[in-house]
Protein backbone atom coordinates (compact mmCIF):
# COMPACT_ATOMS: atom_id res chain seq x y z
CA UNK A 1 0.00 0.00 0.00
CA UNK A 2 1.04 3.81 -1.47
CA UNK A 3 0.91 6.20 1.68
CA UNK A 4 0.51 9.56 0.63
CA UNK A 5 0.59 13.14 2.99
CA UNK A 6 -3.14 15.07 3.06
CA UNK A 7 -2.05 18.84 1.47
CA UNK A 8 -4.92 20.33 1.15
CA UNK A 9 -8.68 20.46 1.31
CA UNK A 10 -10.78 21.05 -1.50
CA UNK A 11 -14.15 22.62 -1.38
CA UNK A 12 -16.99 21.36 -3.16
CA UNK A 13 -20.87 21.77 -3.93
CA UNK A 14 -23.69 19.27 -4.30
CA UNK A 15 -24.77 21.30 -7.35
CA UNK A 16 -28.01 20.36 -5.73
CA UNK A 17 -30.62 22.47 -2.72
CA UNK A 18 -31.16 19.23 -1.07
CA UNK A 19 -29.08 15.88 -0.14
CA UNK A 20 -27.14 14.13 2.45
CA UNK A 21 -24.10 12.23 2.26
CA UNK A 22 -26.25 8.82 1.95
CA UNK A 23 -27.99 10.10 -1.40
CA UNK A 24 -24.16 11.69 -2.69
CA UNK A 25 -23.13 7.97 -2.00
CA UNK A 26 -25.68 6.66 -4.05
CA UNK A 27 -24.82 9.14 -7.09
CA UNK A 28 -21.05 8.23 -6.93
CA UNK A 29 -21.26 4.28 -6.33
CA UNK A 30 -24.76 3.29 -8.60
CA UNK A 31 -23.37 1.43 -11.37
CA UNK A 32 -23.11 3.36 -15.07
CA UNK A 33 -24.76 4.69 -16.44
CA UNK A 34 -26.59 6.17 -13.33
CA UNK A 35 -23.92 6.60 -11.41
CA UNK A 36 -19.94 7.29 -11.29
CA UNK A 37 -19.52 3.52 -10.38
CA UNK A 38 -17.04 4.45 -7.79
CA UNK A 39 -16.49 2.17 -4.76
CA UNK A 40 -17.40 5.16 -2.17
CA UNK A 41 -18.57 8.26 -1.81
CA UNK A 42 -15.99 10.46 -3.09
CA UNK A 43 -16.04 13.54 -0.37
CA UNK A 44 -14.78 12.66 2.87
CA UNK A 45 -17.05 15.43 4.79
CA UNK A 46 -20.63 16.32 3.38
CA UNK A 47 -22.04 19.18 5.25
CA UNK A 48 -26.33 19.09 5.35
CA UNK A 49 -28.13 22.62 4.64
CA UNK A 50 -31.24 20.58 6.75
CA UNK A 51 -33.10 19.86 3.15
CA UNK A 52 -32.15 16.04 3.05
CA UNK A 53 -34.27 14.90 -0.34
CA UNK A 54 -36.17 16.54 -3.05
CA UNK A 55 -39.36 16.77 -1.14
CA UNK A 56 -38.66 18.29 1.65
CA UNK A 57 -37.04 21.27 -0.57
CA UNK A 58 -40.48 20.94 -2.48
CA UNK A 59 -42.18 21.49 0.31
CA UNK A 60 -39.74 23.94 2.09
CA UNK A 61 -39.38 21.52 5.27
CA UNK A 62 -36.40 22.31 6.49
CA UNK A 63 -34.72 19.96 9.13
CA UNK A 64 -33.24 23.10 11.67
CA UNK A 65 -31.49 20.55 13.09
CA UNK A 66 -29.75 19.25 10.23
CA UNK A 67 -28.79 22.12 8.79
CA UNK A 68 -24.67 22.34 9.17
CA UNK A 69 -24.16 18.88 9.92
CA UNK A 70 -21.20 17.36 9.53
CA UNK A 71 -21.89 14.07 7.84
CA UNK A 72 -18.44 11.97 7.39
CA UNK A 73 -18.03 10.59 4.18
CA UNK A 74 -15.31 8.18 2.71
CA UNK A 75 -13.50 7.52 6.02
CA UNK A 76 -9.73 8.21 6.44
CA UNK A 77 -8.12 8.56 10.39
CA UNK A 78 -6.97 11.29 11.81
CA UNK A 79 -3.15 11.54 10.75
CA UNK A 80 -1.94 13.21 7.57
CA UNK A 81 -0.80 10.42 6.03
CA UNK A 82 -3.44 8.73 3.64
CA UNK A 83 -3.84 5.26 2.51
CA UNK A 84 -5.08 4.05 -0.34
CA UNK A 85 -8.06 3.11 0.83
CA UNK A 86 -8.78 6.31 2.36
CA UNK A 87 -7.81 8.55 -1.16
CA UNK A 88 -11.12 10.70 -2.01
CA UNK A 89 -12.78 10.94 -5.70
CA UNK A 90 -13.26 14.84 -5.88
CA UNK A 91 -11.41 16.09 -7.96
CA UNK A 92 -9.07 14.39 -10.51
CA UNK A 93 -5.36 14.74 -10.77
CA UNK A 94 -5.54 15.82 -6.85
CA UNK A 95 -6.78 13.04 -5.44
CA UNK A 96 -3.73 11.46 -4.12
CA UNK A 97 -2.89 14.15 -1.66
CA UNK A 98 -6.05 16.06 -0.90
CA UNK A 99 -9.46 15.81 1.41
CA UNK A 100 -12.80 16.98 -0.21
CA UNK A 101 -15.56 18.46 1.76
CA UNK A 102 -18.92 18.79 -0.25
CA UNK A 103 -21.23 21.63 1.05
CA UNK A 104 -25.13 20.91 -0.36
CA UNK A 105 -26.19 23.55 -2.15
CA UNK A 106 -26.30 24.92 -5.71
CA UNK A 107 -25.04 28.11 -7.33
CA UNK A 108 -23.79 29.17 -3.96
CA UNK A 109 -26.29 29.56 -1.49
CA UNK A 110 -25.35 27.87 1.58
CA UNK A 111 -26.29 28.62 5.44
CA UNK A 112 -24.42 30.41 7.90
CA UNK A 113 -24.47 26.67 9.51
CA UNK A 114 -22.99 25.10 7.26
CA UNK A 115 -20.04 27.34 6.54
CA UNK A 116 -19.39 27.82 10.57
CA UNK A 117 -19.25 23.93 10.26
CA UNK A 118 -17.04 24.13 7.50
CA UNK A 119 -15.00 26.68 9.51
CA UNK A 120 -15.32 24.20 12.33
CA UNK A 121 -13.62 20.90 10.27
CA UNK A 122 -11.26 23.37 9.00
CA UNK A 123 -10.11 25.39 12.68
CA UNK A 124 -10.57 22.63 15.10
CA UNK A 125 -9.06 19.68 13.21
CA UNK A 126 -7.44 20.24 9.77
CA UNK A 127 -5.09 22.87 10.51
CA UNK A 128 -4.22 21.33 14.55
CA UNK A 129 -4.11 17.70 13.04
CA UNK A 130 -3.07 18.80 10.07
CA UNK A 131 -0.33 21.68 10.51
CA UNK A 132 -2.35 23.41 7.91
CA UNK A 133 -3.02 27.37 7.42
CA UNK A 134 -5.82 28.28 5.25
CA UNK A 135 -3.63 28.44 2.32
CA UNK A 136 -4.03 25.18 2.07
CA UNK A 137 -7.85 24.92 1.61
CA UNK A 138 -8.48 25.37 -1.94
CA UNK A 139 -11.87 25.91 -4.05
CA UNK A 140 -12.61 23.26 -6.69
CA UNK A 141 -12.65 25.88 -9.30
CA UNK A 142 -8.94 26.56 -8.39
CA UNK A 143 -7.72 23.39 -9.75
CA UNK A 144 -9.75 23.04 -12.30
CA UNK A 145 -11.03 25.97 -14.24
CA UNK A 146 -13.55 24.17 -16.15
CA UNK A 147 -15.56 24.31 -12.89
CA UNK A 148 -16.95 27.02 -10.74
CA UNK A 149 -17.39 24.68 -7.70
CA UNK A 150 -17.85 25.49 -4.65
CA UNK A 151 -19.44 29.37 -6.17
CA UNK A 152 -18.05 31.50 -3.67
CA UNK A 153 -15.08 34.06 -3.39
CA UNK A 154 -11.85 31.58 -1.88
CA UNK A 155 -9.73 34.72 -1.16
CA UNK A 156 -12.67 35.85 1.35
CA UNK A 157 -13.37 32.65 2.33
CA UNK A 158 -9.52 31.93 3.46
CA UNK A 159 -10.05 35.37 5.10
CA UNK A 160 -12.85 34.10 7.03
CA UNK A 161 -11.24 30.68 8.39
CA UNK A 162 -8.84 33.28 9.81
CA UNK A 163 -11.08 35.74 10.86
CA UNK A 164 -14.58 34.91 11.88
CA UNK A 165 -16.23 38.06 11.68
CA UNK A 166 -16.46 38.18 8.21
CA UNK A 167 -18.77 35.43 8.18
CA UNK A 168 -21.67 37.85 7.44
CA UNK A 169 -19.53 39.69 4.55
CA UNK A 170 -18.79 35.57 3.21
CA UNK A 171 -22.85 34.95 3.54
CA UNK A 172 -23.65 38.01 1.72
CA UNK A 173 -21.09 37.44 -1.13
CA UNK A 174 -22.39 34.55 -1.58
CA UNK A 175 -26.05 35.50 -1.82
CA UNK A 176 -24.97 38.05 -4.72
CA UNK A 177 -23.95 34.76 -6.96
Amino acid sequence: MVMHKAEELIIHTSDSPFGCATMIKGWHTAPKPEGRGWRDIGYNFVITNGYWNYRMYEQGKQWPFADGTIEAGRPFDTDPVMMDDEIGAHCYGWNGKTLGACLIGKNGNYTVHQLLSLRDIIVNYLYPEMGWQSENILGHYELDKKKTCPDMDMELSRAFLGEPELISQLVLDIGKK
